[in-house]
């Protein structure tokens, strides 16, 4: 890979020569310790970019009203752009009338969002071996401008009774669904552990065995002091609007089985195809609250996708076209949060969420997103992710993989719960080892 490089400074400079060779996720963990940092991933089928940033002050957005802060802290940074996440509770705020009258326990205290304006940009762009940067500014290096350690340890907790629980919230949703109160809910539930080590090893190491299309590392203090970080391996785009010619396309995911699996048998199942289409016509029905009026269509029913070496994924694509005079925030607000990680009814389904998980999900099934110097907004769906928060010891972090599924009329629920360890293996594969490495992932991957 070559470097072009543009106005590093000193510290940048002597890691972008040290790692402008190597695989473009080594570049999270190279990272100086003494310098916050976010990344964002967002590739296709022929190629990848990879944006490192490093992140100022973050502000948090405590509801909808705050929506705006988005666009205007993208539109005042230099270089213009920033990077955001929206926790699954904002939806809350948005559809009222989806709170229950005894809300889940909210035993973490995530934000309800975050805004990250940044200054010194990195871009990679593997296909073209190129990376190129601005920075905000300059500094000698030091001895604490060395990068993290690159080994971490991860542990999963036994959480006693999690599957008989998530069991019998799905026969309950099964008779939600008899009595005609909602076709599809997504039911989650929350693996926990411990990770012990750098959380930047971490994140390279599972970003670089699972290659996300939309994938996204942010890291920021909380007001008590506390180290927060969100590594998220997201398969799935929840929206990505151009201002340019103000289109919008969403790609909901629903269907799953192992990577090994028949394409025909996923593509020819009658649960997963109505599963599909039922959010399908949800997100058609979402961005035409704000899409011109005519201009929202499929653009593909059914596409097979494989993941991280371990699923195969039912995807669909639509698109629409804003109206004039409408941005972020009111597209935000029209779809807000994602029908694939809701259900059908969307507000009901919320209804029947906030009743059955006993748990907030926090920034799982919410989005991360970014938006570029073009005003081009690229939003991913929050799932395949582990949300950490710092322990009293600072190199001990409490680690937290939600995990969920979608449940409709013919749902069985032990193989629903089988479905959402699936979704887990991305990292069951990292806990395999005793000890995380940064091992090269298999060719192809990024």
């Amino acid at each position: 890979m070559r470097a072009l490089i543009e106005h590093t400074y000193p510290t940048q400079l002597q890691l972008m020569r040290e790692t402008c060779t190597q695989r473009p996720w080594k570049l999270l963990s190279a990272w100086p310790r003494n310098r916050p940092v976010a990344a964002y991933i967002d590739r296709s089928d022929h190629d990848a970019r990879v944006l490192l940033v490093e992140p100022h002050s973050p502000f948090p957005i405590s509801g909808p009203d705050q929506l705006a802060l988005i666009e205007r802290a993208a539109a005042t940074a230099c270089p213009p752009g920033c990077l955001f996440f929206l926790g699954y509770e904002l939806g809350r705020h948005i559809e009222p009338a989806a709170r229950a009258a005894c809300p889940p326990l909210d035993d973490r205290d995530w934000p309800t969002g975050l805004v990250l304006p940044y200054g010194s940009v990195l871009h990679v762009e593997p296909a073209v071996e190129t990376v190129s940067g601005r920075a905000g500014r300059a500094e000698q290096p030091s001895a604490s401008s060395h990068a993290c350690s690159s080994r971490f340890e991860l542990c999963l907790s036994e959480n006693a009774g999690a599957r008989e629980q998530f069991i019998a919230a799905v026969e309950r949703i099964l008779e939600f669904i008899r009595a005609g109160d909602v076709y599809q809910v997504n039911l989650t539930h929350r693996l926990t552990g411990t990770l012990r080590g750098s959380p930047r090893a971490f994140a390279a190491a599972l970003l670089g065995t699972t290659a996300p299309r939309h994938g996204a590392y942010l890291e920021w203090t909380d007001p008590r002091g506390l180290g927060r970080a969100i590594v998220s391996a997201s398969p799935e785009l929840f929206l990505r609007f151009d201002p340019r010619d103000r289109s919008i396309l969403t790609r909901p995911m629903k269907g799953t089985r192992p990577i090994a699996a028949d394409e025909r048998e996923l593509a020819s199942s009658p649960k997963d195809q109505a599963e599909l289409n039922m959010i399908v016509d949800l997100m058609r029905n979402d961005l035409g609250r704000v899409c011109q009026p005519g201009s929202v269509e499929v653009v593909s029913a059914l596409n097979l996708e494989r993941h991280a070496e371990s699923v195969l994924q039912a995807t669909a694509s639509v698109r629409g076209k804003m109206r004039p005079g409408l941005g972020i925030e009111q597209l935000i607000y029209a779809t807000f949060p994602p029908g694939s990680v809701t259900g059908a009814p969307k507000i009901r389904a919320m209804q029947i969420i906030e009743e059955l998980e006993p748990l907030v999900r926090g920034p799982y099934c919410g989005t991360i997103g970014h938006i570029d110097p073009h005003g081009l907004v690229t939003m991913n769906v929050v799932i395949r992710t582990a949300l950490l928060t710092q322990t009293a010891q600072p190199d001990v972090w409490t680690l937290d993989f939600p995990v969920g599924a979608g449940i409709v009329a013919d749902s069985d629920p032990e193989m629903e719960w089988e479905e959402t360890l699936l979704k887990a293996e991305v990292l069951l594969r990292l806990l395999e080892q005793e000890t995380g490495t940064l091992a090269e992932p298999k060719a192809g991957l990024f």
